[in-house]
């Protein structure tokens, strides 16, 4: 009998040890969930375990831009984000002859000094582009800036040709004096006059519709390509068909050129015949 009292004792003392037991155990941590492949904490886990704010989150999703790329189509700081490769130099390089070839066009067949000065810009163009895609460094900062110049300084003399006025000449010196401030701005402004100049001769003259249309095409193609490698540099060889494309647009405005030019060399013929006594 007193070892069974004893053992029913002994039974009650157990049961009543256990509660205690669990009361003074420690809580046990969450388990981590797995969340789109990243581990996060479970919920009210970061609050149980004293976690600041944002501990346990799952880090930001990388940007296709590089850290040091600069702003979107507005900003000439470092070295842009082109030539990321020794196959995208090397046909940046070759992709500039295009505008050897327009410059020599336009010079061999310039006959007043307005076309042979927009000949000699895009020699400018070629030179400045070629330097930029050569070098590496410090030398690619600044030849990027020249590319960007010497483009806005051939808008520039386009614009004198199709407009060759006095006040309009003062207007494209001023607009000169502001490309190291405002290139793209200086480029956007120019570009605009030829486009509305084009348009308006392809409305009164039939020859040259075909060109104006192959024009707005491979400028629209090139434009969109000069803003998908800077949305996103790692598409390839977006730069050197920006090259292409580019050229072929500014080769379409070769009858403009011309009609242009006949007319300035009509109007400074009838001034000196007035002239002649």
């Amino acid at each position: 009998m007193e070892k069974g009292r004893d053992g029913a004792a002994g039974a009650r003392r157990a049961r009543l040890a256990l509660p205690c037991a669990l009361a003074r155990r420690p809580p046990t941590p969450a388990a981590p969930a797995v969340v789109a492949g990243e581990t996060v904490a479970a919920a009210g886990a970061g609050s149980a375990g004293g976690g600041g704010p944002g501990r346990g989150r799952a880090p930001p999703k990388k940007s296709a831009r590089p850290a040091n790329a600069p702003p979107l189509l507005s900003s000439l700081q470092g070295p842009g984000v082109s030539d990321q490769n020794l196959a995208e130099r090397v046909l940046n390089l070759v992709t500039t002859a295009p505008y050897a070839i327009l410059a020599a066009r336009h010079a061999a067949a310039a006959r007043t000094p307005e076309r042979r000065v927009y000949a000699a810009s895009l020699a400018a163009v070629t030179a400045c582009a070629t330097a930029f895609h050569a070098t590496s460094g410090r030398a690619k900062e600044l030849s990027r800036k020249a590319d960007v110049w010497a483009i806005a300084g051939a808008a520039a003399a386009l614009s004198r040709v199709l407009h060759p006025k006095a006040d309009e000449r003062r207007l494209t010196h001023v607009a000169l004096a502001l490309t190291p401030l405002q290139p793209f701005a200086v480029i956007g402004a120019h570009a605009a006059v030829a486009e509305v100049e084009f348009a308006r001769g392809a409305i009164h003259e039939p020859d040259l519709r075909a060109p104006w249309r192959a024009h707005v095409l491979a400028s629209a193609l090139g434009l969109t390509a000069w803003c998908l490698e800077d949305v996103d540099p790692s598409l390839p060889f977006m730069h050197c068909a920006w090259h292409v494309l580019s050229a072929v647009g500014m080769g379409a405005t070769e009858p403009l050129v011309a009609r242009a030019e006949e007319r300035l060399l009509a109007k400074r013929a009838r001034r000196r015949g007035g002239a002649a006594p």
